[in-house]
């Protein structure tokens, strides 16, 4: 189903979307009133939000989620896969329900403003060919996969490996710890 007008809570912080399905926003949420509650990205289906997304929490499930403009909330994925478009922010932690579970997959440049994975670590970060990450909250993940430059500025805690695919620039701005191997694949990274 698709919705296509704005959405508002009738106060800061009320009110509870859940899509069960396919479903597409075409509208911005919360733009007026913060909505408290998005449930999304349920089993095998795909939650798109075409405008910004503003809530307090933003409970995602085994699908996925793909947010194509800013986004602010606290962000808890199960096994989902979340993803952001290019240029696009988010202002928000994220972390998976459990360790080691859901993926954040970056399609351009993007910002990311608070700490990822710091509670439960995502299981995968994907960032896109040619672009620029930039993460100024602590980063915890099981797996780095890199197609493009990123900034750790809050520093990083990867606990398997780290993959370059091209030849990209990874700096760590702040106490970083990297637990497993870093496979270059041939390929001329900078760390």
């Amino acid at each position: 189903k698709t919705i296509t007008g704005k959405i508002d809570g009738n106060d800061d912080n009320t009110g509870t979307l859940t899509f069960v399905g396919d479903s597409t926003v075409d509208g911005e949420i919360g733009s007026k009133h913060l909505v408290q509650t998005i449930n999304a990205a349920a089993a095998e289906s795909t939650s798109t939000f075409n405008d910004t997304v503003v809530a307090s929490n933003i409970t995602l499930g085994s699908g996925v989620a793909e947010f194509n403009d800013d986004v602010t909330g606290v962000i808890s994925t199960n096994s989902g896969v979340i993803k952001l478009a290019s240029g696009k922010k988010i202002d928000g932690t994220i972390d998976g329900a459990l360790d080691n579970v859901g993926s954040l997959v970056l399609l351009g440049d993007a910002t990311l403003l608070q700490d990822v994975g710091n509670i439960h670590a995502l299981s995968s970060i994907t960032t896109a060919i040619g672009s620029t990450a930039t993460f100024e909250g602590l980063v915890t993940t099981t797996t780095l996969d890199f197609n493009g430059d990123a900034n750790f500025v809050g520093g990083a805690e990867i606990n398997d490996a780290v993959i370059f695919n091209d030849e990209q620039v990874l700096t760590f701005g702040a106490t970083s710890t990297l637990a497993g191997g870093i496979n270059f694949d041939g390929n001329d990274g900078i760390i």
